[in-house]
């Protein structure tokens, strides 16, 4: 009897027939909504080919037997399958070729991710193991001799295939012509994430003993969780004309809930109740539509935190809420699995994550990432601040939302208040727009951007605004002039006003405490005098209100963000935008797309100088984003420098690779239906770049942390803490970390492997600094 693995607690066997048979039914059902159960079901029998033969059996056991012995993926298995499937049924049919390949590439890529159909050099790295001298080191004849006898015979085999064949070509008669190739390539990521789910799945059910074909937990009842909502809303009964306009923007979001499964817009102003419309819309919409969840999609963990909150409150806290995003840490090892599990599977009917996240579900090479894709399939989909999102991440998310919902019965709305020029068949969820920005007009701009002006003579004019408004915002566009003006005003304003920073050299717990006071001194019952600088990190989403605000010139989309930080409830008949040009504010190379802002918007703020409050108008944005698609296009579809191409089309047609296979002379281009580069791709793609490093600080409980991480503990402690410190932590750019590392700044936690930073450099106005004692500027940019 041949094994799949063998169980950590009591040794036992899982019998590989079982295995097989288990996961062809979890991933053929995982498919069935997309019509490609019997796709998800081959390619289940065939995951696991390659444990069939002796040697795989030999290995099985010694690793279990002598772990300490076990030399991981020294014995491959993924390839046999694959090579089965390709040679059995890759013929001179078009769709049998293109269903072969599609299920080979599954089978192959169940571990390590779909591979490089072609690179470069026109090579087909998928391919490497089809030749006579690899497979006979794989033992593949060995290995489908056995298991035509013991899993699942030919004539079955045969007969599945010919019904994924039907599936694939049903499927390809629905592909967009301009988007063919692309989209053959999404079938192809979620029938491996259909299977990578279900492997993992059946084998974590026999590890802890449970049964992996058990019915899950009933749909969610969406109408009881939209009974709730209403509870909520109705205690909102302040008369005011800000509140009349945010219940007609909840009617008529609610109103679309009846419309068929499409892609929608909501362009409300900030402040309009976006969060709690959407979740109305959502939660009608996904009761009539019998749709499976309801995923939250937010750029910046600050605002994903804040509305968590806002929407656990309105549904009476509850349970089936799940967070996913780098900040969220749990109490001890048995929450962090749970958690874990969900966060893999997205197993929650609703799903609060970030742009990160869903975009690294649908292009990032790892398999805990494909894993989820499926989760998405038959979900509303709601992209808050989507403005947000990067420029080079543009048409992936163009051709994804295209994909979803084509393909996946997805709902889609892009929610902003400054809509962005995306290409994508939308309609809009609410009418009159541009009277309703006009209705909720409670700012008027101020240009005095024509003449840049200095840190010293910006304090100076900070000065007089305190004089004149009481509190006041700046949001500028680097850290260094932050910190530089923070430091002037905070001299110049000693005992008259409270003076605040933020910025990312500071922790998530240090920004949260410092939010919290300044929303407690800006409430409309305190009206404390307060001053605050902060980068751009709180013009989107935040919650506070100031009379006034500064903005440093940038693009017309964080003007007007910053903008929704002003009279922001009304308080006020008109609050006060200021924009100014800050001379020192120097922007490096990767502050490139702050710089082309600035240009657009200076382009629009001479050509509105007689009418400056128009530049918050719909039509006024929409024009503005159509300048910036053009300014931006040689970026759009994320470039990829090394090969010179970009990721859309190595994932689609990779025309470059072909031509360099016919010139080469490989001949991989007559023996593949799909030519992607997916593994290529997926290790290129990131949303953001993330060259930094984590430095745990000592702030608040971070101190703690710090002294218990140095302490006498356990594993599942340092596990806890190390997960904990995530909040009390900066990550930092490594020519910063080797300047502080060269100040003898930081030190290295025992055996943690945690780097802290020594308690002089942490300053609890501006965070990390470069030198102990006073204050001094730490350049990050």
């Amino acid at each position: 009897m041949m094994n799949a693995r063998f169980r950590k607690t009591d040794g036992a066997g899982q019998v590989l027939s079982e295995h097989c048979r288990e996961v062809a039914y979890l991933a053929g059902g995982a498919l069935s909504s997309l019509g490609l159960e019997d796709t998800g079901r081959l390619v289940g029998l065939l995951h696991d080919m390659g444990k069939a033969p002796v040697a795989f059996q030999d290995y099985l056991e010694m690793s279990h037997t002598h772990p300490e012995l076990r030399e991981r993926g020294s014995v491959l298995h993924a390839p046999i399958g694959a090579i089965f499937a390709y040679e059995r049924w890759f013929d001179g049919d078009p769709f049998a070729k293109l269903t072969a390949q599609v299920i080979s590439m599954a089978v192959y890529g169940h571990h390590a991710g779909l591979p490089d159909c072609l690179n470069e050099k026109g090579e087909s790295p998928y391919l490497r193991y089809f030749s006579s001298e690899e497979k006979e080191k794989l033992h593949y004849r060995e290995a489908v001799g056995n298991y035509l006898r013991e899993i699942a015979g030919a004539d079955e085999l045969d007969k599945l295939f010919a019904r994924a064949k039907a599936e694939i070509s049903a499927l390809f008669a629905r592909l967009e012509s301009d988007a063919q190739a692309f989209q053959l390539g999404m079938i192809a990521r979620m029938v491996l994430g259909a299977l990578v789910d279900a492997d993992r799945w059946d084998s974590a059910c026999f590890e802890h003993g449970a049964d992996p074909l058990a019915p899950g937990e009933p749909p969610p009842d969406w109408a009881e969780l939209l009974a709730r909502l209403e509870a909520h809303l109705s205690k909102f009964t302040d008369p005011s004309t800000l509140n009349d306009i945010r219940t007609r923007i909840s009617r008529e979001c609610l109103g679309c809930a009846s419309l068929p499964p499409g892609i929608f817009t909501l362009t409300v102003p900030t402040g309009g109740g976006k969060t709690f419309s959407t979740l109305r819309y959502a939660l009608a919409h996904a009761d009539g539509a019998h749709m499976r969840r309801i995923f939250y999609v937010i750029p910046f963990n600050t605002i994903l935190d804040q509305n968590a909150a806002d929407i656990r409150e309105a549904l009476n806290n509850y349970e089936g809420i799940l967070e996913h995003h780098s900040g969220v840490v749990r109490n001890n090892e048995d929450e962090e699995a749970a958690y874990r599990l969900l966060t893999e599977r997205w197993d929650s009917p609703i799903v609060l994550t970030s742009m990160v996240q869903f975009l690294n579900t649908l292009y990032r090479k790892e398999n805990s990432d494909a894993r989820r894709m499926g989760a998405l399939a038959h979900s509303v989909l709601i992209f808050d601040e989507v403005q947000a999102l990067p420029k080079r991440c543009t048409h992936l998310f163009e051709q994804a939302i295209r994909f979803l919902v084509r393909f996946c019965g997805c709902t889609v709305v892009l929610c902003t208040a400054t809509q962005p020029r995306l290409d994508l068949p939308a309609q809009p969820m609410i009418g009159e727009v541009s009277k309703l920005f006009e209705d909720m007009q409670r700012v008027r701009y101020v240009d005095q951007s024509r003449i840049a002006i200095d840190n010293a003579q910006a304090a100076a004019k900070l000065i007089e605004l305190m004089g004149t408004h009481d509190s006041v915002l700046v949001v500028v566009n680097t850290r260094q002039v932050a910190q530089a003006i923070y430091q002037l005003m905070k001299t110049a304003l000693k005992g008259k006003a409270a003076c605040f920073h933020l910025s990312t050299n500071m922790c998530p717990a240090h920004r949260l405490a410092i939010l919290d006071e300044v929303k407690r001194r800006t409430d409309k019952n305190a009206c404390l005098p307060t001053f605050l600088i902060s980068t751009a990190l709180i013009e989107a989403g935040i919650n506070v209100s100031f009379p006034a605000v500064v903005r440093s010139l940038a693009g017309l989309a964080s003007i007007i963000q910053a903008a929704g930080r002003c009279n922001r409830n009304q308080e006020a008949n008109t609050g006060t935008v200021y924009l100014w040009k800050l001379a020192e504010e120097t922007l490096p190379a990767a502050l490139a797309e702050i710089q082309a802002g600035q240009e657009l918007s200076d382009n629009f703020l001479r050509h509105f100088e007689e009418s400056i409050d128009r530049i918050g108008d719909p039509d006024v944005i929409r024009r503005y984003f159509e300048d910036e698609r053009k300014r931006f296009e040689s970026v759009l579809a994320y470039p990829h420098a090394n090969w010179n191409t970009n990721l859309l089309e190595m994932l689609a047609k990779n025309q470059a690779c072909q031509n360099a296979a016919l010139q080469a002379r490989t001949g991989a281009c007559t023996r593949l239906a799909l030519p992607q580069s997916f593994r290529t791709a997926g290790e290129a793609f990131k949303v953001i770049d993330q060259n930094t490093r984590s430095i745990l600080i000592p702030y608040g409980e971070g101190r703690t942390i710090i002294e218990d991480l140095l302490g006498k503990h356990d594993m599942t402690d340092e596990i806890g803490l190390v997960r904990r410190a995530q909040h009390f932590s900066v990550n930092v750019f490594e020519h910063v970390y080797h300047a502080l590392a060269d100040r003898q700044a930081l030190y290295t936690i025992g055996e943690t492997g945690v780097v802290a930073l020594r308690e002089p450099f942490y300053n609890a106005d501006i965070g990390l600094k470069l030198e102990p004692g006073a204050m001094s500027l730490l350049y990050t940019e």
